[in-house]
């Protein structure tokens, strides 16, 4: 239990009873003059300005997020009478996601949903340029409707290397948000932490942390260094779900999913495969219309959304789409075949296909009943048309009938099949997936500072994309991916050379990566 404070008297508010605390703040239950129960976080007196700018500093990034469904809502802020500033926030369950989980994990189809819905709080936050950086079980409450909502956006506003590092939860945090890793936290190390959250629904504990071994910073540091998601274990869990959460809790960050778009989807892509109704993926509308910026602590362009063209050295870029007004629900009818790893690469251009619409370490409790069902195996579908032939022909009405096939057949195939059956394992559209080869014919030529590379993908399927690593460059400047058999590096001592990895969508699977050097 966290320091306790006395409750201020606030014009207005009728004090109910004290919720928590922590090192900086305490929350207290009161009610408004409506009636209505309000949640007040209320600063300590003793903090210093550090703290003080930081929780100012969240009393506006929330407000700004706070529109979401699934970001817990300021309502107003203010100065208690005895000098100490406070927030007035949507009142929400005593009871966060951690407590949830130690008593009684969830069923996967759950833990889907409510990780789809949290996906669309985070890629709000970043499309206004906000990473959380401290997603956790615990910074997951649940509204009135049982509808989780992110919370504790504290970290986000701190521009303090010192106070970022104390509060860094290891247990849920990726290698790049350690002090001195080498490399800058991005959208992606949200996306890491929300997997590790998925993960700990369907478990009751962090997948960083092994049951009576070292679990101490430093040991979670060097466990996350080289992270290989562990399978949940559970008969109930398909192979689909544990291949997208291996995908997004990736030690390597450039093999994750680059956005919580890019994650959500491939989480509907597992609901449609097993007959699910797809949960929507809600964006705050007013966060398309911003212009994608990187942030002074993160976003490093070097990693997942590099443009090899740019030799390394673009911005960070995200394909966003012009709406506005409202809630956005993404939906993309490509996602919607059996491809629970998405596109990587983003193009800066409005994408297509698009509908939008307005704790700790806990053993597994009791799980709840409810499985994912094996589809009927279907067969393989035609080769998917040229993209940027569909780019300039879709449209909002196309988009709207597939959503509408898609959920009447999702629909029928749950009610078919009825109660969900246990032990549901990944069941692929054409038997076995084979072994995905390695790219062949790696060539390369050198022009003054740089060196390009280009290569044969043997066996080309829609949408492959390659994953390259710069051996000996710089932590921060040796990874980038891309969609055709090239890529343009910076010239690197004594000879420049490369792993190339062929990434194959479709299957969630890669090759083995494959070497190739450039004599300078």
């Amino acid at each position: 239990m966290g320091q306790r404070t006395q409750p201020p008297e606030l014009p207005g508010f009728t004090y109910i009873g004290w919720i928590g605390g922590g090192g900086f703040a305490d929350v207290f239950r009161y009610r408004d003059s409506l009636g209505r129960g309000v949640a007040v976080k209320v600063l300590h007196q003793t903090v210093d300005e550090t703290a003080f700018n930081a929780f100012a500093a969240e009393a506006v990034l929330m407000a700004r997020l706070s529109g979401h469904p699934n970001i817990v809502t300021i309502h107003s802020s203010g100065l208690s009478p005895d000098g100490r500033p406070f927030l007035v926030m949507e009142e929400c369950s005593s009871t966060h996601l951690g407590a949830r989980i130690s008593n009684r994990v969830l069923p996967p189809t759950q833990a889907i949903e409510f990780t789809i819905q949290l996906a669309g709080a985070v890629e709000t936050a970043h499309l206004q340029g906000i990473l959380h950086r401290d997603i956790k079980p615990a910074n997951i409450l649940f509204t009135g409707f049982q509808r989780p909502a992110l919370t504790d956006f504290g970290i986000s506003a701190s521009q303090d290397q010192r106070a970022l590092a104390n509060a860094l939860s290891p247990l849920w945090a990726p290698i790049e948000q350690h002090p001195n890793a080498g490399m800058e936290p991005g959208p992606w190390s949200d996306v890491f932490s929300l997997a590790a959250t998925t993960w700990a629904m369907l478990v009751g504990r962090s997948p960083l942390a092994v049951p009576g071994a070292d679990n101490s910073t430093a040991a979670l540091r060097e466990r996350a260094r080289n992270f290989h998601a562990p399978r949940t274990g559970r008969s109930d869990v398909p192979q689909t779900l544990e291949n997208v959460l291996a995908t997004a809790m990736a030690g390597n960050p450039a093999r994750r999913y680059s956005s919580a778009q890019e994650f959500a989807r491939a989480l509907q892509s597992v609901q449609t495969r097993h007959g699910l109704p797809m949960t929507p993926f809600d964006v705050l509308a007013e966060s398309l219309e911003q212009e994608p910026r990187r942030l002074d602590q993160g976003f490093d362009p070097s990693w997942p959304n590099a443009d090899s063209s740019q030799m390394l050295t673009g911005g960070y870029t995200s394909g966003l789409s012009s709406y506005t007004g409202g809630y956005l629900s993404y939906q993309d009818p490509a996602s919607l075949v059996d491809d629970p790893t998405p596109p990587s690469v983003s193009t800066g251009a409005p994408e297509a296909g698009v509908l939008l619409r307005g704790s700790g370490f806990a053993e597994a409790g009791p799980r709840d009943v409810g499985t994912l069902p094996v589809p009927e195996p279907q067969p393989s579908p035609p080769p998917a048309p040229d993209p940027d032939a569909k780019r300039g022909k879709r449209t909002l009405l196309m988009v709207l009938g597939t959503l509408l096939l898609v959920v009447g057949v999702s629909v029928g195939v749950l009610f078919a099949n009825g109660t969900f059956g246990g032990g549901a394992t990944q069941v692929l559209p054409t038997g076995e997936a084979s072994r995905v080869p390695g790219v062949i014919d790696v060539d390369w030529a050198v022009t003054g500072e740089q060196v390009k590379f280009t290569w044969t993908n043997p066996d080309p399927q829609s949408e492959d994309v390659f994953l390259v690593e710069i051996i000996g460059a710089p932590a921060n400047e040796n990874r980038v991916r891309v969609s055709k058999p090239e890529v343009i590096v910076p010239v690197q001592d004594g000879e420049t050379c490369i792993d190339i990895t062929l990434r194959r969508r479709a299957q969630g699977q890669v090759s083995d990566p494959v070497r190739a050097c450039a004599k300078n």
